[in-house]
């Protein structure tokens, strides 16, 4: 029962995710016929469509979702056998608030680091300039939908009763080759920006592929930190990721009232992409009171200069980008092929 607090959060993982809120919606102008290729949101939560309820149906459909999912997971984890209503554990009710209290404030300024460039570009700029970043945005979200699924993979294997060394060799494992994999995913983002716009949005927003490369890099970190989360979330310890999230978001709305103004767009991504540089450090520094996760910092070092002359040479467009961009893609790939290796071989070992 020690760990249901835990088990209950990682089933809403998705929730937590870094997919932008808007990355799915229409473009914000008034007539929206002119615009057939933006996919809806309402695809995932059709009762809106259904009965036509507008955003209450969809606050709706979503409510409908969790519900539905928390009432499967209490049938098929055989969680009623737990419930005695003759007897309530006053203790075991303090500790799950305890716990739970502090993530519906952090759940909520993840809401805001995500959506607050939106405001401040349709405040400061233009709708036009909202709707073409919001359709870049989808790259990064693509990123960490795709990463999202290598975390699936072993979040439930954190809820153990191993000995404080081997979590913290489980957690510097894991967290080694999944950086590797994100990172990877990211320079193949990068390297793919203009592609990615050419398939997303119509000749007139061609433009936004210069969000991409930056938004690319900070998804990349935006997923370290959600793994760095983990530890918070395995060690109880929320009270700590609310604040670290709070540390970000107040960076995330510092920059966008600094940059946005001055660079438009570009300085939306450049400040997602430092706030989550920021989120970050402050939890693998942070964390280290309760799980001092090993990372290996010159080949992480050596992935981020990669990824950062990867994206400046795609903005800049020198004589054969192309050409760098493939190399660049092969480098990183070929710097941290190594830790995914010998993943696969640990898994096909236990096979």
């Amino acid at each position: 029962m020690d760990h249901l607090p835990v088990c209950s959060d990682l089933v809403h993982a998705e929730r937590v995710q870094p997919v932008h809120p808007c990355a799915w919606s229409r473009p914000p102008v008034r007539d929206r016929r002119h615009f057939p290729y933006v996919r809806h949101h309402h695809a995932e939560h059709p009762l809106p469509e259904v009965f036509r309820w507008n955003i209450l149906g969809y606050v709706f459909s979503i409510i409908c979702s969790d519900a539905l999912s928390t009432v499967c997971l209490f049938i098929i984890a055989g969680l009623w056998k737990y419930v005695k209503l003759k007897r309530l554990d006053t203790h075991l009710w303090r500790g799950m608030l305890a716990y739970s209290l502090p993530l519906v404030p952090d759940a909520i300024l993840v809401y805001i680091i995500g959506f607050s460039d939106q405001v401040f570009l349709a405040s400061m700029q233009d709708t036009a300039v909202s709707a073409i970043y919001s359709i870049a945005y989808r790259v990064p979200t693509l990123i960490a939908l795709v990463a999202s699924i290598f975390v699936d993979a072993w979040q439930i294997s954190m809820v153990n009763n191993n000995t404080k060394e081997e979590q913290i060799t489980f957690f510097s494992n894991v967290g080694n080759t999944y950086s590797s994999i994100v990172f990877i995913i990211a320079s193949g983002g990068v390297m793919c920006a203009k592609l990615a716009m050419t398939v997303l949005a119509v000749p007139s927003y061609y433009i936004g592929w210069t969000f991409i490369p930056i938004l690319a890099v900070g998804a990349g970190f935006n997923c370290l930190s959600s793994f760095q989360k983990s530890v918070y979330l395995l060690e109880k310890k929320t009270v700590a990721s609310f604040l670290s999230t709070a540390f970000s978001a107040v960076i995330n709305i510092g920059l966008n009232a600094l940059l946005i103004p001055r660079m438009g767009g570009t300085g939306a991504a450049l400040a997602t992409l430092i706030s989550y540089v920021a989120l970050f450090l402050y939890r693998a520094i942070d964390s280290r009171r309760f799980m001092p996760v090993r990372w290996k910092v010159p080949r992480l070092a050596l992935t981020v200069i990669l990824l950062t002359v990867q994206s400046m040479l795609m903005l800049f467009e020198p004589p054969l980008w192309l050409v760098w961009q493939i190399a660049l893609f092969g480098a990183v790939a070929a710097l941290n092929s190594r830790e995914m290796l010998l993943s696969v071989k640990k898994l096909l070992h236990r096979a």
